[in-house]
């Protein structure tokens, strides 16, 4: 992830953050949608999570996994 974002103007440690962040936020978020614990909060978070990847996408201007993206979004 870091290297796909080096051409963009945010800084290396964020990236890496977001990078370590994401996997275990989209297993929580899963598992709480999927037992149906938390709902309001788990969609929220979701809903947070798919942003920050949308905008990361569209920062370094990857509009065919911004599209791809945006598809998996509207399911």
């Amino acid at each position: 992830m870091v290297n796909t974002m080096q051409d963009s103007w945010i800084p290396e440690f964020l990236v890496r953050i977001n990078a370590a962040l994401v996997p275990p936020v989209e297993l929580i978020v899963g598992a709480l949608i999927t037992i149906g614990l938390f709902m309001r909060g788990a969609l929220i978070a979701c809903f947070i999570l798919m942003a920050v990847l949308m905008y990361g996408i569209t920062i370094i201007q990857n509009w065919d996994g911004a599209s791809s993206q945006l598809i998996y979004n509207n399911f």
